[in-house]
């Protein structure tokens, strides 16, 4: 029994980031990823299907608008039948009668169409006529390309989406259990939260925790200063009483506070109770 109970202890002893990260609860990764995971809605919509987030029926009006306000009466695309087909039905006054219609010129037909100011309404239609039934998507590839519409489709729905929508979609449906985990793992070494709660959770931790911690001079890509809980008395306490602990022979303390000091410098209340033990520090420190 006692070898078992021995063979327990070693289990709690964290080696590495990933031993201390399997202390946490699943809860707790996912709450902790949740709050702190940063990613734009763009990002992420390449993991979503955005068109669950779009009116349909609203993005295709809105395209062929879009699409009749930016187009000329005299586009090569329209053919003389378009426009004949669209004067007879709108019945315009012109004098002509259906065969004629046939025998005008094109340039003709347009005038007929301009000056009854129906040249936006004939666009409209033609659009309207030729899209109705037609997915926004193959309308954009239509008009844009298929290469850089599935490549930028964001940039033409944006202004249709709740880009929290496609934030909490992609965290919260997208995003692996083991990529959170990961996630939380890399913040050990600089999230002061992460670390005290890793104490809390089991002091056995202490010595992994100093490996993994960033040391006070740490820079950061972003030019911002973290600190860990390398530098508080608390931290520095547990890690000499378990150096003791688990450690014989002599120096063992003086070495401890070495260690502390060399990585976050030594907390003032540690360097004032171990006073007796700043050997190896003074004697660096004086090139003695």
């Amino acid at each position: 029994m006692k070898y078992i109970k021995l063979f327990e202890q070693h289990l709690n002893i964290p080696d590495d980031e990933q031993d201390l990260v399997e202390l946490f609860s699943q809860k707790f990764i996912e709450n902790f990823f949740l709050d702190n995971y940063q990613i734009s809605a763009e990002e992420a919509s390449h993991a979503v299907n955005l068109w669950d987030y779009v009116n349909i029926d609203k993005f295709r009006d809105n395209l062929i608008k879009d699409t009749a306000e930016n187009k000329e009466i005299d586009d090569k695309e329209f053919s003389n039948e378009d426009y004949i087909d669209f004067i007879k039905e709108k019945k315009l006054k012109s004098g002509w009668n259906e065969e004629i219609l046939k025998k005008v010129s094109r340039n003709q037909l347009i005038d007929l169409i301009e000056d009854n100011n129906e040249e936006y309404n004939f666009i409209l239609k033609y659009f309207t006529d030729k899209w109705e039934d037609t997915h926004p998507k193959d309308i954009l590839i239509e008009l844009h390309g298929k290469d850089l519409v599935e490549e930028n489709l964001y940039n033409y729905l944006f202004y249709y989406v709740n880009d929290n929508d496609i934030i909490d979609d992609y965290i919260n449906n997208k995003v692996q259990f083991e990529t959170k985990m990961e996630y939380v793992r890399d913040y050990i070494c600089c999230d002061i939260g992460l670390q005290r709660k890793l104490l809390k959770i089991n002091k056995n931790t202490v010595e992994a925790l100093f490996n993994v911690m960033d040391s006070n001079d740490t820079e950061y890509f972003d030019g911002s200063t973290k600190y860990t809980i390398g530098h508080e008395y608390k931290f520095q306490k547990l890690y000499i009483i378990t150096k003791i602990k688990n450690n014989s022979g002599s120096e063992i303390i003086e070495q401890a506070m070495k260690e502390l000091n060399d990585k976050f410098i030594l907390n003032p209340k540690i360097e004032e109770e171990y006073a007796e033990y700043m050997y190896l520090i003074n004697a660096e420190k004086y090139n003695l």
